[in-house]
């Protein structure tokens, strides 16, 4: 955080006084302000809510914690980045979201994965329409196949997005088989003319 300009880490809540400790040293040591302390247990993050006037927060406890302090900052309407997982209950994500949304406080995951360059190329090929009506997706890990952090990965993922449309297109009447070859040449021109990924580039053995 001391690394981004215009941040301040105005407050720090651990359970640990040293792990507090050194977060002071390391703001004094960058030219900042010491930040604030709340180490009174493990409820402390509560007092700091009320008690400091904040942009947001950064939620990076155990993870049996996290729900409960989101909902808290939530609540105390401070914008809060959640470690992973959010929550570990299908109740406790209900919340977060019904809290966020009644709340209308930002609300983040700290999952790296979703901002990487393949995901958000996935995202804005969906946002094109190319894909039209989206009824069916799936979800797995980088496929052992491809070339981890190369190109390979996102032929991959565009792999594996094919293969949900057309999973799809078999099962409703909604994504027609010409909808589907449209979508598929349009995502084809895509890929290659995409100027940061040249086709003759990627190396990927097998795309499921």
């Amino acid at each position: 955080m001391l690394d981004l300009k215009g941040v301040e880490v105005a407050a720090v809540c651990d359970l640990d006084d040293n792990a507090a400790a050194r977060v002071r040293k390391l703001c004094r040591e960058a030219g900042e302000r010491p930040p604030s302390i709340y180490a009174r247990g493990s409820e402390d993050y509560r007092r700091l809510l009320d008690l400091e006037d904040l942009d947001g927060v950064i939620v990076t406890t155990p993870w049996e914690r996290h729900a409960t302090m989101g909902l808290a900052a939530f609540e105390a309407r401070t914008p809060a980045a959640i470690e992973v997982p959010a929550a570990v209950t299908i109740d406790e994500r209900w919340q977060l979201v019904e809290v966020a949304e009644r709340t209308g406080v930002s609300a983040t995951m700290l999952e790296n994965w979703v901002y990487r360059r393949e995901p958000l190329a996935v995202l804005n090929i969906m946002r094109a329409g190319l894909l039209e009506e989206i009824v069916y997706c799936e979800s797995a890990h980088i496929d052992p196949t491809c070339d981890q952090g190369g190109d390979g990965t996102f032929l991959c993922l565009v792999g594996r997005l094919l293969h949900a449309v057309r999973i799809a297109s078999e099962n409703a009447s909604e994504l027609r088989s010409a909808a589907e070859r449209t979508a598929r040449t349009k995502l084809l021109k895509l890929i290659s003319r995409n100027q940061r990924i040249r086709c003759q580039q990627i190396r990927c053995q097998q795309v499921r």
